[in-house]
């Protein structure tokens, strides 16, 4: 934008140009036109450039010096296409002529019609306007602004200037971008330093590869300063509609509405009731910027008012995954602090509404090349099952004949020699964070108290979670992954106490009816990337107990019972709907050494009943080789004697 103002403004300068001389040539009673060839001559000499006058140039004298011309070009840079750089259909300028000579440019409506410029870049990188700023910076006289001989003007007054119809093609050859600006209009009133100008722009702006078309068009009252460092806009209204093939739906309408005050000497910008609005979407904030031509920094607040995404999607064809609940994603609203700059941005003071959610916190990112991400995030409460997929029920066979698999739904599983971690992901991974959960409802599990904190940098990843209540018992664990040597590392420690195993297995609709309470723990290891390599160098200690229970659906005693009448020959006891084997102590440990799980303890004490086992299963081939005993007793056991 400021090498389009620069070069608007060089044109603008071209043309005080010819006034003056044309004022040399009413003192001498020339007709202007007689100075056609000595104009693009001098152009020729000081640019190197052809300008060529093809309309007649028309003069008024006074007290308004006025000069109109018709159509003007000029060439573009050597080494590029025969395009002109620049031309104009027609333009008008006066320059009222007493005040000059009190060192004041009082300058009527300037008006430019049809105005075309060519801006290219070729694929070194060289611009077809490079050689003006060149011409520019070596015919700029140095002035001091001690010495009196050399002041500078004294006033400017313009009264106002209209851009018609203008056109501005890019061409980027080195990208290979190309973009046009079409039925560009721009008109402002008179224009008077340190007072409001009304201003309004227009244009649409067309790009190929992907296709676009973006119609834009602006409004403000816009105040600047006699040094051209300051400038307010006051009631900016900003409308833009776009258009193509990479727009959701096809089309997109945005609105931008600001107060802003931009001071370039104190390198500051005020965003003052800024708000962006698309469709149901509206978003406000008062933003702030220093530095902004160094290193820019803006803070302030913002917040997104209450909308419904599910419906702003829709709106904009864009389709929501498959999740269980189709009343998600209906509400949103968000409020948070922002700090940003070149490097970095911050959402301090979150307090987010997501559908029933409440969530508050901090995120943050440094460092884009190489990012580091920080969170603190607090929920209320959420049912994760509502944005899940809806599962899919397994039938009982399909016309391929594979049991256990639904006809239209694939059978989930790790393929064969398929890579778990993402190991260069993680290399570069540098997060730190803390996610605590009030309520928690996730896979038809409930829990409450959950929190998880997360540390990932030089390609470790370490997590520690907990859960203060989790049926009336709770939960800790850590989970480590190390991608640093040849293969990755795993490794967790987990625990569970106290867990009522009843009411999980009743939310998860479970076709296990078992009461009790459960705990376990488990220590493990792997190293490797794949399936096959994590169960055989799988090793740790794992620790299963359940207590005081019972289980619904058979009863143990009265099986062997019945195979002991079967072979004794006596008639079978009468069979009970609703037997169940109580127990009171059902645990064991299983030790896995590089792929191999032993089991040496296994234990279940039920009324008149024990069941031990032990034996061994192989991961890698899934063959289990285990021996479980089970005996009645006679008696229990007494102080002074032991069980028979």
């Amino acid at each position: 934008m400021g090498t389009l103002l620069k070069i608007i403004l060089s044109i603008f300068s071209g043309l005080v140009v010819l006034i003056i001389a044309v004022v040399i040539a009413l003192f001498i009673f020339v007709d202007p036109n007689n100075f056609k060839p000595e104009i693009e001559a001098a152009v020729k000499t000081n640019i190197g450039r052809t300008l060529t006058i093809q309309g007649d140039l028309e003069l008024s004298i006074f007290p308004w010096i006025g000069l109109s011309t018709g159509e003007m070009t000029l060439s573009n840079a050597p080494g590029f296409n025969d395009n002109p750089f620049a031309a104009i259909k027609s333009s008008h300028i006066a320059v009222k002529l007493i005040p000059l000579f009190k060192q004041e440019l009082e300058v009527k409506r300037i008006i430019l019609k049809g105005m075309v410029l060519n801006l290219e870049k070729n694929k070194q990188g060289i611009n077809n306007w490079d050689d003006l700023s060149e011409s520019e910076e070596q015919s700029t006289p140095s002035i001091d602004p001690e010495q009196p001989n050399a002041p500078p003007m004294a006033f400017l007054a313009i009264g106002g200037f209209a851009i018609e119809n203008a056109q501005i093609v890019w061409d980027d050859q080195q990208t290979g971008k190309h973009h046009e600006i079409n039925t560009f209009n721009l008109h402002s009133e008179s224009i008077k330093f340190d007072q409001p100008v009304g201003v309004s722009l227009s244009f649409t702006l067309l790009g190929i590869q992907p296709t676009l078309s973006q119609s834009v068009s602006l409004t403000t009252d816009l105040t600047v300063n006699e040094t051209l460092d300051s400038f307010r806009f006051e009631t900016l209204k900003l409308e833009s509609v776009a258009e193509g093939e990479t727009i959701p739906g096809g089309q997109f309408k945005a609105n931008i509405n600001s107060d802003i005050n931009l001071n370039l000497k104190d390198q500051t910008v005020l965003l003052k009731s800024l708000q962006l609005s698309s469709e149901d979407l509206v978003i406000n904030a008062e933003l702030s910027g220093t530095n902004i031509l160094d290193n820019p920094v803006f803070t302030g607040p913002v917040s997104i008012e209450p909308f419904n995404p599910r419906k702003q999607m829709q709106q904009l064809k864009l389709q929501l995954p498959s999740m269980q609940d189709s009343n998600t994603f209906k509400q949103f609203s968000m409020q948070y602090n922002l700090k940003a700059d070149t490097e970095s941005v911050a959402l301090s003071n979150i307090n987010m509404a997501l559908d029933d959610s409440r969530i508050k916190g901090s995120v943050s990112v440094k460092n884009f090349k190489q990012p580091a991400y920080t969170f603190n995030i607090d929920i209320d409460a959420i049912n994760l099952d509502r944005y899940l997929p809806e599962e899919q029920q397994p039938a009982a066979s399909n016309k391929s004949g594979n049991p256990g698999q639904t006809a239209n739904t694939p059978a989930v599983a790790v393929a064969a020699g398929a890579t778990l971690v993402p190991v260069d992901t993680l290399k570069k991974l540098n997060a730190k964070g803390q996610l605590t959960i009030g309520k928690l409802h996730v896979s038809k599990t409930n829990m409450q108290g959950v929190q998880l904190n997360v540390s990932a940098n030089k390609g470790v990843l370490h997590t520690k979670q907990t859960i203060r209540n989790l049926y009336k018992g709770n939960y800790s664990g850590s989970i480590n992954i190390d991608v640093t040597g040849k293969q990755p590392g795993l490794s967790l420690n987990e625990k569970i106490s106290q867990l009522q195993i009843g009411s999980l297995l009743k939310d998860r609709n479970s076709k296990i009816r078992m009461t009790g309470t459960a705990s376990g723990s488990a220590k493990l290891q792997a190293r490797g990337n794949r399936i096959e390599e994590l169960k055989s160098s799988l090793s740790g200690l794992v620790y299963f107990g359940f207590k005081d229970g019972v289980v619904k659906g058979f009863n143990l005693q009265n099986i062997i019972k019945n195979a002991t009448a079967l072979i004794e020959g006596k008639p079978l006891p009468k069979a009970n709907s609703n037997d169940q084997t109580a127990y009171s102590i059902f645990n064991g440990n299983i030790n896995f050494i590089n792929g191999i799980a032993f089991n040496n303890d296994l234990l279940a004490k039920a009324p008149d009943l024990r069941v031990t086992g032990k034996g061994k299963a192989y991961l890698t081939t899934e063959k289990l080789d285990h021996q479980i005993i089970g005996r009645l007793l006679k008696s229990e056991a007494t102080a002074s004697e032991p069980e028979k």
